[in-house]
């Protein structure tokens, strides 16, 4: 059985705990269009009010999404999307991803750049359930190559994408591949 690691705001540092039980919820799996701004909007609201120690760091970059997701048409975007995880409509998990042509291999790669589900809403499955979404997607894009950049002391999100079937090929990225 793989660890379980939770953010530790004393210790400034991830920590190894006890898995908790797992939860059984109801959640909706769907990509998000022009009419779920205001849901994204107060969905980053809620992620940095709720642990602001996990973002300290990026609040400024975060401040700045917040100011860009009213701009976005997801209609117009062909290679990025967002899934949303929807509970009574309440988006309590996030998963932006994109993709772009890489000459070297002559071939699509998929980015999955951002994966956020709200505490209470964890282990109950949703990131999973998010990645399998966009592996679809990327599926569909014609990705088979897809990869993401995880902190390097992020154990709780390193343990998870290994679960999701990546392969951790250098510090900080890790890649899943079709088929492979």
């Amino acid at each position: 059985m793989s660890p379980y690691y939770e953010w530790d705001a004393k210790k400034d540092k991830f920590v190894r705990c006890p898995k908790p039980p797992k939860k059984n919820i109801k959640v909706r799996l769907r990509l998000a269009n022009n009419r779920d701004k205001k849901l994204l909007l107060d969905f980053e609201r809620e992620c940095v009010r709720t642990e602001p120690e996990v973002f300290i760091d990026e609040l400024k970059y975060y401040r700045k999404r917040l100011r860009l997701i009213p701009k976005v048409n997801f209609s117009q975007k062909k290679n990025f999307k967002v899934v949303i995880a929807l509970i009574n409509h309440k988006i309590v998990g996030q998963l932006a991803m994109a993709w772009y042509f890489c000459y070297e291999t002559n071939s699509k790669v998929g980015v999955i750049t951002g994966l956020w589900v709200l505490k209470p809403y964890r282990m109950a499955g949703i990131g999973r359930k998010l990645i399998t979404f966009a592996k679809k997607e990327f599926k569909k894009w014609g990705v088979k190559r897809i990869t993401l950049v995880v902190g390097i002391s992020n154990l709780a999100a390193k343990e998870f994408y290994k679960k999701c079937g990546f392969k951790i090929r250098r510090i900080d990225e890790a890649i899943y591949e079709n088929g492979n």
